[in-house]
């Protein structure tokens, strides 16, 4: 029974943590077959998320076996995510993305031909829930 009573805990915790934790997620789909490199051997992208002509954020990750690149945006130790809903106030927040507002994001990947490609836009017209941005790699140009 305390055991029992001690794995409850330990499950309730972790989803609490997980719950408070401030990272959003841009999801990248659809890299060509070039860029998808074998287990041994993983392609790494990365996303440059600028506002305003000032770089916001940067983030890299390996580009798995399906063809997809998930990008964490932001620290499981910060308290406010970097993505904020809307449109930027009169006084802006430094180090803040507001998702209404246009962003320009740098796709790059090496070992492929995927080099400096570039998305302008909102953010919210690719928001899939939960804080997670979806783009397809034939959004950069």
């Amino acid at each position: 029974m305390k055991s029992k009573r001690i794995v409850l805990t330990v499950a309730l915790l972790a989803l609490s943590l997980s719950a408070i934790s401030c990272t959003d997620q841009i999801l990248v789909i659809k890299f060509p077959a070039e860029c998808i490199g074998p287990k041994d051997h993983e392609i790494k992208a990365a996303l440059i998320v600028e506002q305003d002509g000032s770089k916001g954020t940067q983030a890299s990750t390996l580009i798995n076996g399906k063809g997809e690149a998930q990008f964490i945006i932001g620290a499981r130790s910060q308290k406010d995510r970097l993505f904020h809903s809307g449109h930027a106030p009169a006084a802006q927040h430094p180090k803040t993305i507001y998702t209404g507002d246009p962003v320009t994001i740098t796709l790059q990947a090496s070992g492929c031909s995927i080099k400096d490609k570039k998305f302008t836009g909102v953010l919210d017209q690719h928001l899939s829930g939960g804080g997670k941005y979806t783009f397809s790699v034939s959004d950069f140009k």
